[in-house]
Formats: structure tokens, C-alpha cells, sequence
């Protein structure tokens, strides 16, 4: 389906990718209930005013300006630029990749269990605040890291610099809170490093060893 001022019939059942190009900033629309595929796209054009779905609609639903399966429990995307987005407290699982940009702010739930790999990627600079009893997940130097595994789960890169927090044992497949770096401070807590290409795009990176012996390099 090819977006029309006229509104998303009741008979689409799929979005292709280039239906929102041109659309005017500031528009409302209503997804109908027989749209179940590539609403994932809605997340990728943030001009929106006001996005709603359809009750009736039996695989996604829309709350807080988030995407979600229906059920709630999984978390699809941000649907509108917000300086703030409290991610709903049905919130289990936040999967890879989705699209995260335009807010200021992300507040995540202690009901979240499970941030996949890759996962709460951004193009800016974007501060993560986490519930304190959740028993999984923290955040420290604006990056997210596992509590139970000390896997960094996403990089905050502010200036061109990631500073990694001594909490993070393990760097792999992570997600980046801003540009890719020029400058990674890794501190002695991480033994293992499975991507360092990872956090480079063509582009040279400099390193700073804070421990006396270098983390074990790891291929995937």
C-alpha cells in the first residue's frame, strides 16, 4: 500500500516502505485492524501528530507513543518524536534493531526482562533512565549494561566519545546511543571483546586500555 490523503483503507493488510515520503509533518492517522505487516514502518516516519490503531487490530496496538504487539509485552518502536517516552510497564522485551530516534529521553520499566542484542540503537545522543528494582538491567556513564551478565547492552556516545562503566565485563553485539565513536574507554573490568568492528564504520577508532592486560579478543 501507497499512502493517500484520503486515509489507510479498511482492506490493506500490508505497508510498503516508501508509502510516508512527502508527507506533510503534523498529520493524524489510523492504522485499521486488517494491517498486520511492516507496521513496523510507521516508527521510521516520527511526523505524525497523533498515530492510532484499531482495536480490532489483532497483532499491534499503540500506547504512550510506542509500538507494541498486542499483547504489550513487546516493545516495536517509538511512532512520533516526543522529548520524552515512558516505555509502558507491560513491557517485557525490547527485540533487536527497531527504530528508537527523535525522543530526548527513554524510561524503561522494571517489567523489562529481556534487551536483545543490537537492540535501542539511536543517531543522537539519548539519556536512559531504568527502573531502580529492575533486577536486570542499570545504567551508568548514560550506557546500559546487564546486571546479571555484564554484557554492555548500549554504548552512550556523547561528543564522539564511549565511555564504557567498570560494570561491563563483556562487550558484544551491543546497541549505540548516539553516532559511532572515535574515542571507546574500555576500563580493566572487561575480559572479553567479541565485535571491536563493531564500532567502526569507516572510520579510525582509538582505544584506551584503562587495565594492565588487554581484554581476550573473541570472534563471533
Amino acid at each position: 500500500y501507497t499512502f493517500c490523503s484520503s486515509g489507510i483503507p479498511e482492506t490493506v493488510k500490508k505497508i510498503t516502505y516508501q508509502c510516508f515520503d512527502d508527507i506533510p509533518a503534523g498529520k493524524n492517522i489510523n492504522i485499521p485492524k486488517g494491517v498486520v505487516e511492516n507496521v513496523e514502518l510507521f516508527t521510521y516516519y516520527k511526523n505524525w501528530n497523533k498515530v492510532t490503531i484499531s482495536p480490532k487490530n489483532k497483532k499491534y496496538k499503540a500506547v504512550d507513543g510506542c509500538l507494541l504487539t498486542k499483547n504489550g509485552k513487546k516493545l516495536l518502536g517509538f511512532l512520533k518524536k516526543k522529548e520524552k517516552v515512558v516505555i509502558p510497564k507491560t513491557v517485557k522485551r525490547i527485540p533487536s534493531w527497531g527504530d528508537y530516534c527523535g525522543v530526548s529521553t527513554i524510561v524503561i520499566p522494571k517489567s523489562v526482562t529481556r534487551i536483545e542484542r543490537y537492540a535501542l540503537n539511536t543517531d543522537e545522543p539519548v539519556t536512559v533512565k531504568i527502573a531502580k528494582d529492575n533486577k536486570r538491567y542499570a545504567v551508568k556513564n548514560g550506557s546500559i549494561y546487564s546486571k546479571v551478565s555484564g554484557r554492555l547492552v548500549s554504548g552512550y556516545v556523547k561528543n564522539g566519545v564511549l565511555n564504557i562503566p567498570e560494570n561491563v565485563t563483556v562487550i558484544r553485539e551491543h546497541g549505540l546511543l548516539g553516532s559511532r565513536p572515535k574515542i571507546v574507554i574500555i576500563p580493566s573490568s572487561v575480559k572479553e571483546i567479541y565485535d571491536i568492528g563493531n564500532l567502526v564504520e569507516g572510520s579510525h577508532l582509538t582505544c584506551v586500555m584503562k587495565g594492565e592486560n588487554p581484554p581476550k579478543l573473541v570472534d563471533l
